[in-house]
């Protein structure tokens, strides 16, 4: 069980955060996801379409739509484990990145010495790419997606693979943690009719993304800002779960060890500096 989820299988589904804070604190933090994660998903859906449209010439808008609302239908209308399986081998795309490496020029001896002792300017630009750096390994949608699916594994006794990607992914953690914080059914096994509030978080967030993605910013710079934006939103989230892990009364057996707590410290602390040095003038 990771040390960042909210709670656990065996801790009572509305406890953890919503119990160890103030209402204003955790329902301020949700908005926090909530907006981070629209903006992910209208910079995601904008560089598919830009893509798309790049492989097959037709409209991006028209590319963005149409891959918005498939997503958006397989959520709401088909149980998670009858499509999952399919979805997850999509992750096989990922291998991509590895493969550029065999296509281009690479100085490996020059990346070896820079990965040991980096070159940079140490201002406010180097901050911002530092904290989009830390907004995509430490992404605030997998604090809330990992806590939630594992429960909901669990329960349900499968193993689900590595679930859903991409778009779903976002629109999903941020419907678990507002459907947590106001104490409305959830979960991507509910029927709508069932769970309409958790639902219509991912309806709205992924149908405000698809508005969003008209915006005049090119969608590989959105790409990049998207990731800044959850850099920065990940250092309260951070300090509210290590508070929230770090206390016994709440997790119970799987509190936190002390070296978790320290280095989840660090972390906040190293990121917080990061993001203050964004606003830095000059």
């Amino acid at each position: 069980m990771s040390p960042f989820c909210l709670g656990s299988a065996k801790v009572k589904r509305h406890s953890g955060a919503k119990t160890a804070f103030p209402p204003v604190v955790l329902k301020g933090v949700v908005l926090l996801l909530l907006i981070a994660n629209t903006l992910n998903i209208a910079a995601d859906v904008a560089a598919m379409g830009e893509v798309a449209e790049l492989v097959s010439g037709v409209d991006r808008h028209l590319m963005t739509a149409i891959f918005v609302f498939v997503s958006l239908l397989l959520q709401i209308f088909v149980p998670y484990h009858r499509y999952v399986v399919f979805l997850k081998w999509l992750t096989v795309s990922l291998l991509s990145y590895a493969a550029v490496l065999f296509t281009v020029h690479v100085p490996w001896s020059e990346v070896a010495m820079r990965t040991v002792w980096p070159r940079f300017s140490l201002d406010a630009k180097a901050a911002a790419v530092i904290v989009g750096v830390f907004g995509t390994t430490i992404s605030p949608y997998l604090f809330f997606w990992q806590s939630s699916e594992e429960v909901e594994d669990m329960r349900a006794k499968r193993i689900l693979g590595v679930g859903l990607i991409g778009v779903p992914v976002l629109a999903g953690s941020a419907a678990y943690a507002l459907a947590e914080a106001m104490s409305w059914r959830s979960g991507l096994e509910q029927k709508p009719r069932d769970a309409r509030g958790f639902y219509g978080v991912i309806a709205i967030s992924t149908l405000a993304a698809l508005l969003i993605q008209y915006s005049p910013i090119a969608p590989m710079k959105a790409l990049f800002w998207s990731a800044v934006i959850n850099g920065v939103v990940a250092v309260p989230l951070i300090v509210v779960i290590i508070l929230t892990a770090s206390r016994r009364s709440v997790m119970g057996e799987f509190t936190a060890s002390r070296t978790i707590i320290v280095l989840g410290w660090i972390t906040a602390a190293v990121m917080g500096l990061a993001t203050a040095m964004m606003f830095l003038p000059g």
